[in-house]
């Protein structure tokens, strides 16, 4: 094995002459011949094996041949010595791949050329579905793309996935594949089974130049969407891709497109605090005050999540509605006192937010950070003003509701602000805090009643975040949020 390793013919004739055997293997099942394969050190040995009685088609552990070990390395002599001893070019590893395929998965053109010459099939799949090309276009050798695509194979070939080997090639950024496999007849608007063209991929990536080509030379679609409604421009921005996201504005790339969650970009840049993309969003005219489908802007969910660099950001530059509603007339001084994000909510009276502001079911700011626990949400609004015997619309003070979920801390604080008294009676243990509304009693008439935090029904409960992705895509990761 040794003497295989380093080249040295003469030893390897002296070590045969004394009764080695060609073909003992080593802890991965290699043998001499695939060791001389591996290393490249010149054919002499590889012949004198072969001429020894080596077995050319005895595979390692990993069911590789001599010749797959060889194409892999680019050893084109050893391919050629294998070859003209009856290697069996279409032998597969455990991938199911070829020589062929390993030459091609390195980028060794002149070894691809030699297994095209003695008649290597260009037709077979990988385990998940992929050809050749696709496995060339990935490893960015336009020479071995050019090779493969002049014997006629199929551009527009999907995997499993759905991607072409156009998806291989903007995916790594290879422009010179890109521009060979469209000349060729690759379509530069297919979509894989995710719906992303192979301009998604560049993007996402930040292959600005890749993205220029693909806009400038070959008329990709700027805001094709993904089945998720994400387009090039939600990607490259989540991937903090600054000079692609420039790129895709100058070419007209719509800055309020939103996805199917009907979020726009800059909602979930918001929700997931990325402060410097969201300045170059809004720099270039995104809007702060669209809404996702139920009625929660940008700022509503920077609150929420307790951003408060973005939640400046969103009023003072972007100049969003400080008492902006959502569907149920929250505002994001709401959220902020629901999450007990005092920093935000602190950010937002700062800016001038009505700490009197109810929704549709009667709820105040005050009221929310009460019933939750939120003794310095709750400090702060009543130092900017809020009135502590505001009631809901089922009669209930703040102090009533932080009485109700056990916060003896509330109402205390609540009391000391001319709020009425709590009443005397100790509440029963509860595992979880009882909703503003909830019910008194259930006979009682207002059993039937929601929470003022809550929306009628689960299916009109937000969540801020919608579905996943993937969306290399980050926000897929983003807490899912209902209120």
């Amino acid at each position: 094995m040794a003497a295989a390793y380093m080249g040295h013919a003469d030893i390897v004739r002296m070590l045969l002459d004394a009764g080695a055997r060609p073909d003992t293997r080593d802890e991965d099942g290699r043998t001499a011949l695939a060791v001389a394969a591996l290393c490249g050190t010149g054919a002499a040995c590889a012949s004198l094996l072969i001429e020894r009685g080596a077995d050319v088609t005895v595979a390692d552990r990993d069911s590789a041949t001599p010749l797959s070990v060889a194409a892999f390395e680019g050893h084109t002599e050893i391919c050629e010595v294998l070859l003209e001893a009856e290697a069996d070019i279409e032998a597969t590893d455990s991938s199911g791949r070829t020589a062929l395929w390993a030459a091609a998965s390195a980028g060794h053109a002149p070894t691809v050329r030699l297994l095209l010459f003695w008649g290597a099939c260009v037709d077979n799949m990988d385990d998940e579905g992929r050809t050749v090309l696709s496995t060339a276009a990935a490893q960015g050798n336009v020479e071995v793309v050019r090779q493969l695509l002049d014997r006629g194979l199929d551009e527009h070939h999907r995997d499993n996935s759905g991607w072409t080997p156009l998806h291989y090639a903007a995916f790594e950024g290879h422009i010179e594949v890109c521009e060979a496999l469209l000349e060729a007849g690759a379509k530069v608007d297919e979509a894989d089974n995710e719906g992303k063209g192979p301009l998604l991929l560049a993007a996402q990536e930040g292959h600005v130049e890749l993205v220029k080509i693909l806009l400038d030379k070959w008329n990709a679609p700027v805001d094709q969407r993904a089945h998720d409604g994400k387009t090039a421009l939600r990607l490259a921005a989540l991937e903090g891709q600054f000079e692609t996201v420039s790129a895709l504005l100058m070419r007209g790339a719509d800055v309020d497109a939103v996805d199917a969650d009907r979020r726009s970009t800059l909602y979930v840049l918001a929700l997931d605090n990325r402060v410097a993309m969201a300045r170059q969003l809004i720099a270039a005219g995104a809007s702060v005050s669209r809404s996702d489908t139920e009625g929660r802007t940008p700022l509503h969910v920077s609150a929420w999540q307790g951003h408060t660099d973005m939640v400046n950001l969103l009023i003072k530059v972007g100049g969003a509605d400080v008492d902006g509603r959502d569907r149920c007339a929250r505002s994001a001084l709401h959220a902020a006192a629901w999450r007990g994000r005092a920093a935000a909510l602190r950010a937002l009276l700062a800016h001038g937010a009505s700490p009197s502001a109810v929704c549709t079911q009667g709820a105040t700011p005050l009221g929310i950070a009460a019933q939750e626990g939120h003794e310095e949400c709750v400090m702060w609004l009543l130092q900017h003003g809020a009135d502590p015997l505001q009631a809901d619309h089922c009669g209930r003070t703040p102090a009533k509701v932080a009485w109700r979920a056990g916060h003896g801390n509330i109402c205390r604080l609540l009391e000391k602000w001319s709020a009425p008294s709590a009443p005397p009676v100790q509440p029963a243990p509860q595992s979880h805090h009882e909703d503003l509304l909830a019910p008194l009693r259930t006979g009682s008439p207002e059993y039937k009643r929601r929470s003022v935090h809550s929306s009628n029904s689960t299916k009109s409960s937000s969540n801020m975040t919608g579905g996943s992705s993937k969306s290399h895509e980050q926000d897929d990761n983003i807490e899912k949020v209902r209120y």
